[in-house]
């Protein structure tokens, strides 16, 4: 595991505030012969820059909970966390004299039942409108523009239960620093990222927003200033927002991970003789793939006695064991990955039978039956297969006598079929569209082939006229041009490939799922040889060593594998919310006991990522780099939310008003925890690994 550290800052303040600045000169003249010692030189304004009424989505790291997700959030505070880390501090919530600069962002959490028009709603205005309203200074064009400014509209009742206290703000936000990252399998996470804390926790069955609104200048002697528009409700411009939603009830299922669980229940409990119970789940996963996610205790009880798995005679000890097993823990991340679609990298195949068999051997392979325009008309369909194959596929290599310099080359037929393979066909195709878009680097191998070509040239003129060989200069063949080279080595790193290329068939990565694969060299070949085969022909053995070169040199850049040699590439893809909702999600491989070096890793959407190992791996760890998980209580069973301080065990209380909102300043004092920064340890959650064994 890298040996990623994260720091926590109570604040990152910019140089300057954003604002207006005036910046004046004066000339002095110390002289016994100037009349005049002093001159008033011009002055000059200035504007410091910074987002006022809009966070852009790119200074967006993350969000908890994920967007539009369903989950038990009963006992957590939500949060955000932007980019650039001194944003929360470019501007002050304050108007006093505000030497800790109290941040001008608050995350407010409001439930769509409370958005009804009455207490509150969401609408929007015209930014100069809002400036007037409020009395703000003007920044650059954009303060008279006429663009629509989103709004929270708030009767003052509501708002100030609602709304955290200027002691709260400075609680509420913080600076994570990343230190020591892997620049490959972290890339993803930011060095520097500031963390905006809700203070209000969503009550189970309802369905939230949550808003990132600007406090700039509204609070005057650290009393938030209520003043309405002219229908009686308080504006805040809304800069981000998303939506999700807390059930209300606990959600159970039976999966491997909920029977790995009742299995240990074995060792700790002999005499209940579980064996049996085992045995019923494991007929109900096997016969129902579709394992029904139930939400509700009593329903799930239900479930499990008209399914005799427990009779209804069972005592309350045993429910309560085969439910806690059974819980589904909804939307985290640790629930997403236990719950995934886990398998190889093809599409499920028919049922064995003499008319399907030959057809089977293609889709275990990987390969799809796709619409086939042909050239001279009509249709028909052909099998394509990407760059990416089950792990025990394998292929023969390329005839090294065939030329090669055009797509038709490399068709298969397949007789048993009676289907064409363009697998090969359509990746050297695709090599020649991706270097036509490169017209500099088309540029620089035209070039360089010609040179090359007048080069041999030359040799055989020396070789057919020695007596004149003298007269002939000879020159150096110059090297390979590197920017095309580098471009064909990113494609060995599967970059540039077109999505449709790598997944033809969205059933191959459907939702929720997980699939392992390896890749294949010879369609990444395939891919090399259609590229350069643009421009001046040149000997297939010439073309054949500026490949194995390419892909020699790539493979010096690669980490060494545990057999401490560069194996076939091996990967990984994943598509789930787990991906969007948690993008620090890092990604291990092991063979054995050693780890197999990361070589690529790479986001193809918001839900998908793809990593390339360089070696096979028989399992894979999941887990979330420190300072990555979201902030909660622990909740009693008497409802009470409590903090546990993790030094001394002592527990905290929270106290929380009729809305939900925790009193964070009181939580503060009360837990001992005086800082921004030593709050959001004590409330951050701790996330475990999720290990997948491959078989």
């Amino acid at each position: 595991m890298n040996s990623l550290t994260t720091s926590f800052q109570a604040y990152h303040y910019p140089a300057l505030e954003a604002g207006e600045y005036l910046v004046e000169q004066k000339l002095e003249v110390i002289s016994d012969y100037a009349a005049q010692s002093v001159f008033q030189a011009d002055s000059q304004r200035i504007y410091v820059a910074g987002e006022r009424f809009n966070i852009p989505p790119h200074l967006v790291y993350s969000a908890f909970p994920p967007k539009d997700n369903e989950g038990l959030y009963n006992a957590v505070l939500p949060h955000i966390e932007l980019m650039r880390s001194t944003l929360p501090w470019e501007r002050s919530a304050s108007l006093s004299n505000d030497k800790e600069r109290t941040p001008w962002l608050a995350l407010l959490i409001v439930a769509d039942d409370e958005l009804d028009g009455l207490n509150a709603w969401l609408g929007g205005t015209k930014i100069s409108d809002y400036i007037n309203l409020h009395q703000y200074k003007k920044e650059l064009e954009i303060d008279t523009d006429n663009t629509q400014l989103p709004l929270f509209l708030s009767k003052p009742v509501f708002l100030k239960k609602l709304l955290p206290s200027l002691s709260d703000l400075r609680l509420l936000t913080h600076v994570r620093t990343v230190k020591n990252k892997d620049p490959l399998s972290m890339a993803h996470i930011p060095s520097e990222r500031a963390v905006v804390v809700a203070n209000r926790m969503p009550v189970p069955g309802k369905k939230y927003t949550a808003l990132l609104v600007s406090l700039e200048n509204r609070y005057r002697n650290d009393e938030f200033d209520y003043k309405t528009d002219k229908d009686g409700f308080i504006q805040l411009a809304v800069l981000y927002k998303w939506n999700f939603t807390s059930i209300a009830d606990q959600l159970y299922k039976i999966d491997t991970a909920a029977i790995s669980r009742i299995l240990q229940l074995n060792q700790q409990y002999p005499g209940d003789k579980w064996n049996g119970v085992v045995t019923k789940l494991y007929k109900i996963t096997a016969t129902d793939k579709k394992v029904p996610l139930i939400r509700g205790r009593q329903e799930f009880l239900d479930y499990l006695i008209n399914n005799g798995i427990l009779p209804k005679a069972a005592d309350d000890r045993r429910k309560e064991l085969i439910l806690s097993a059974c819980t589904f823990e909804a939307a985290t991340s640790r629930s997403l990955l236990e719950n995934l679609n886990v398998g190889a990298f093809h599409l499920p195949f028919f049922e064995d039978k003499t008319e399907t068999r030959e057809i089977n051997k293609y889709l275990q392979l990987g390969s799809v039956a796709l619409p086939h325009n042909l050239r001279a008309g009509g249709n028909t369909v052909s099998w394509y297969r990407g760059p990416l194959i089950p792990f025990d596929a394998k292929f023969p290599p390329f005839d090294k006598e065939t030329t090669q310099q055009h797509a038709d080359e490399l068709m298969q037929f397949n007789t048993s079929t009676g289907l064409l393979d363009l697998t090969y066909s359509a990746a050297w195709e695709l090599g020649r569209l991706l270097f036509i878009n490169e017209p500099k680097l088309i540029q620089q191998l035209q070039r360089w082939k010609l040179e090359y070509t007048q080069q041999l040239r030359l040799e055989q003129q020396r070789l057919d006229f020695p007596h004149l060989s003298s007269f002939m200069s000879k020159t150096e063949t110059e090297a390979f041009p590197e920017p095309v080279a580098g471009f064909l080595a990113e494609c060995l790193k599967l970059r540039n490939i077109p999505y449709n290329y790598l997944i033809a068939d969205e059933r191959l990565l459907p939702e929720e799922s997980l699939r392992f694969f390896k890749v294949d060299d010879l369609w990444l070949k395939a891919l090399m040889y259609g590229a350069l085969s643009l421009g001046e022909s040149i000997a297939m053995k010439k073309t054949n060593e500026i490949i194995d070169k390419i892909i020699a040199d790539s493979n010096k850049s690669m980490p060494l594998t545990p057999v401490g040699q560069k194996q076939a590439i091996h990967g990984v893809l994943i598509k789930s919310e787990v991906v969007a909702g948690w993008p620090g999600l890092q990604v291990e491989a092991y063979l054995g006991k050693l780890g197999v070096a990361l070589f690529h890793k790479v986001y193809l959407s918001d839900e998908v990522m793809l990593c390339l190992f360089a070696n096979a791996f028989d399992h894979l760890v999941f887990y979330l780099p420190q300072g990555t998980s979201h902030f909660g209580f622990e909740r009693r069973s008497n409802n009470q939310i409590v903090l546990i301080n993790a030094d001394s065990k002592q527990e905290t209380v929270a106290r929380v008003n009729e809305l939900n909102c925790v009193d964070i300043e009181k939580l503060s004092i009360e837990s001992k925890k005086r800082t921004s920064v030593e709050l959001a340890l004590a409330l951050l959650y701790k996330q475990d690994k999720v290990i997948f064994d491959i078989q």
